[in-house]
């Protein structure tokens, strides 16, 4: 992450709106005077009640002339405009005007998912931590004001809701206006780190971790095998043809990378743990993404739901980024459900990768996606996020039946992928994500050796 710096995400100007005014309590307390006072005394022909109604309907008329609306300029900016889950980002807020506005106050209401932190005399901040107020006086110079805002939740934020309120110089007039501003912020998910990553059935060319079945150059030895013409003599094991059986070389297992395609499912569908079950596939597939980054594969991320998006594997940290990037938007790609023939492009999945699906298997057309993938041979492994551990319990004798019967049916699809070779585990997000990837590992080590 980039380190806090002022002015790192810009500074934005706000889209303002009308601005109303509207009369206070002081304009009637003073409108009552000068009627009363100016209007009795002359009726009673009392001149001291005349002398105490005068200022008031002198001030009433000079405020009426001369009183304008406030123009007040308001730049909003983030010392950071990436960040990560959790996180700290400043938000300023510079006000200034070429006349002076008494009493001005700014309500910022931060969207859902940042909070501000602490407050100040001049800073306000509500109980939920999402609307703050501001209140300073400007008259002709700039003042800025700084918000410390906890970024809670991952996602791709961009405009702000301001509402200014200010005041007459008497307090007989008050001026509201509502406004926004845009300020980019990208709030990435928090990455996991994993003690076991998943290893493929076949490995690529690239130089990396892994250990591949086949015979090559490398530091692990394989097995041993008659010398040949051609043979390098450095591989010649003195130890085994010294028993006169012939001589004999090392083979051994090159250290290879592989290519690793997370594919989340983003689809949106009726129930109300929509979101949580998201939050739960989000954070997995940035977990799974930084693990095997940092082991040197490739790494490729597609994402399911009301459109499709894919990008390439690729290695480097910049892929990191970009791809804790796409996952941020990931909301924006939600639609109501995925189309109902779905197929993932070839370009999308280089041969021989490894495919890490995450999803709660809830969306017909992204279990069908996955079956198509198997079905053309790709090496599939699956993480289902445990969405009935999030749903209510059902009240009634009709809900139970068909919570039942929804439950066969996902077992029917868990038994269908089992039946395909496809290692299949769970997560409710309760227990660590490790759990999960390593019952994986262990299925698929078990189907390779009973030859799935």
């Amino acid at each position: 992450m980039r380190r806090d710096r002022p002015g790192a995400g810009g500074t934005h100007p706000f889209d303002a709106g009308p601005v109303t005014r509207r009369i206070t309590a002081r304009f009637g307390a003073y409108g009552l005077v000068a009627v009363v006072g100016v209007l009795g005394g002359l009726a009673l022909g009392r001149p001291e009640l005349v002398a105490v109604g005068s200022p008031a309907l002198l001030i009433l008329g000079f405020a009426l002339l001369t009183t304008e609306p406030p123009a007040p300029r308001v730049a909003v900016s983030a010392s950071r405009d990436r960040v990560l889950e959790g996180e700290v980002v400043n938000l300023e807020i510079t006000v200034s005007a070429e006349r002076p506005v008494p009493g001005l106050r700014i309500s910022v209401a931060l969207p859902v998912g940042l909070a501000a932190e602490g407050g100040s005399a001049t800073v306000a901040v509500g109980e939920d931590g999402r609307l703050v107020e501001i209140s300073t006086p400007v008259s002709g110079i700039e003042r800025r004001v700084a918000i410390p805002v906890r970024c809670v939740r991952w996602g791709a934020y961009r405009r702000l809701g301001l509402r200014l309120q200010s005041a007459d110089f008497f307090g007989l007039f008050s001026f509201e206006m509502a406004a926004s501003a845009i300020v980019p912020l990208k709030v990435f998910p928090g990455e996991k780190l994993l003690a076991q990553l998943l290893e493929p059935v076949e490995t690529q060319l690239g130089l990396g971790e892994l250990l591949s079945r086949r015979r090559g150059d490398g530091l692990e030895f394989a097995e041993l095998r008659s010398y040949a013409v051609g043979d390098d003599r450095r591989r010649i094991n003195w130890r085994a043809s010294a028993r006169g059986r012939g001589l004999w070389v090392n083979q051994h297992h090159p250290d290879r990378n592989s290519d690793v395609v997370l594919l989340i499912d983003s689809s949106r569908t009726s129930r109300a743990t929509d979101e949580e079950v998201l939050d739960l596939a989000v954070s997995a597939a940035a977990s799974l993404a930084s693990g095997h980054l940092g082991r040197r594969d490739r790494v490729g991320l597609i994402v399911l739901g009301g459109r499709l998006v894919w990008m390439r594997p690729r290695m480097a940290s910049a892929q990191r980024y970009q791809i804790l990037d796409v996952l941020s938007e990931s909301r924006r790609f939600r639609g109501p459900g995925a189309p109902a023939v779905m197929r993932v492009p070839y370009r999308a999945v280089p041969p021989q990768s490894l495919i890490v699906g995450v999803s709660p298997l809830l969306d017909p057309a992204v279990v069908a996606a996955f079956g198509d993938l198997r079905g053309r041979g790709f090496d599939l492994a699956l993480v289902e996020i445990a969405s009935e551990a999030l749903a209510p319990v059902p009240d009634s004798r009709a809900a139970q039946l068909a919570r039942r019967i929804w439950l066969l049916e996902r077992d029917r699809i868990r038994r269908r992928f089992a039946k395909a070779g496809v290692a299949l585990a769970r997560w409710n997000g309760e227990e660590p994500f490790d759990y999960a990837v390593g019952e994986v590992a262990r299925l698929r080590r078990s189907m390779m050796r009973s030859g799935h």
